[in-house]
């Protein structure tokens, strides 16, 4: 199943990403950021923008693969789409897990680092980050989630957080199923326990019958917010499988993100 993944994964990276093109009025400026060094590897934040010297509201992608695969270029097309618009954007590199030796939990520590990365570097990357969205397809959609989950001020809170086909409860995600993971760090990692700490707009987008993510889940994460007075929209697609930007939802599911963001 893991060697499945990688291959659709490499797929819809291939079909999301198609050639780069410059806006017809302004050039593009694409900048690659080191945010982290562990050991040898070096983390990359890959910053989009028309203009560096102007102050812009901000929207970080996180990529999909399971944790296990992927990569930020996934997200470079519809980056370069919403800098056009306006905005600073970024593209997030974090480390892939092999679920022996590092797992979602250094994925999510990645994550974190990421965007406090951003907050103590505003004023020399023009980042208005009371302006801030997050963007995350399905292992990605959670670790955007999660950065949300917290108490800890020094992660700076988004206006809005969009996931779309992503987990919420790993105690039933199938891909964890073959991890070293404890019982205890899946439940401290699922956003189903974290609801109370959300502090932002949320939008859920997910499928019936998606393969990896048992659908009770997401049901039981809505309604749980539901009863805890949170902000969370959630927008399910009868009958559909994990990979919703492959399927007729994805120009609905765009669209959606899209509109949230310029009403902002």
């Amino acid at each position: 199943m893991k060697y499945l993944l990688i291959a659709i994964v490499s797929i819809l990276s291939i079909s999301f990403c198609k050639s780069q093109k410059e806006d017809s009025n302004r050039q593009l400026i694409k900048e690659s950021i080191t945010y982290k060094e562990i050991g040898n590897t070096l983390l990359k934040l890959h910053l989009f923008t028309s203009n560096k010297e102007e102050k812009k509201p901000v929207i970080v992608f996180f990529h999909p693969g399971g944790w296990i695969s992927g990569s930020p270029s996934f997200f470079f097309e519809k980056a370069i789409m919403f800098s056009s618009l306006g905005y600073h954007t970024v593209c997030v590199q974090y480390r892939l897990a092999n679920l022996k030796t590092t797992t979602p939990k250094d994925c999510l520590y990645d994550s974190k680092d990421a965007l406090r990365y951003l907050k103590q570097n505003k004023e020399k990357l023009n980042l208005d980050m009371s302006k801030l969205f997050l963007i995350g397809y399905s292992a990605g959609g959670h670790l955007a989630l999660m950065t949300q989950l917290n108490t800890d001020e020094s992660i700076p809170i988004a206006n809005r957080v969009f996931t779309i086909a992503s987990p919420v409860d790993l105690m039933e995600d199938e891909l964890l199923k073959t991890s070293v993971m404890t019982t205890n760090e899946k439940i401290e990692l699922s956003p189903i326990n974290h609801i109370q700490n959300l502090k932002t707009k949320l939008y859920l987008f997910n499928g019936t019958t998606d393969e990896y993510i048992a659908y009770s889940t997401i049901s039981d994460f809505s309604n749980k917010a539901k009863q805890l007075n949170k902000n969370v929209e959630l927008t399910t697609f009868k009958n559909t499988g994990h990979f919703l930007l492959t399927t007729t939802h994805k120009e609905k599911i765009e669209q959606k993100i899209k509109q949230e963001i310029l009403k902002e």
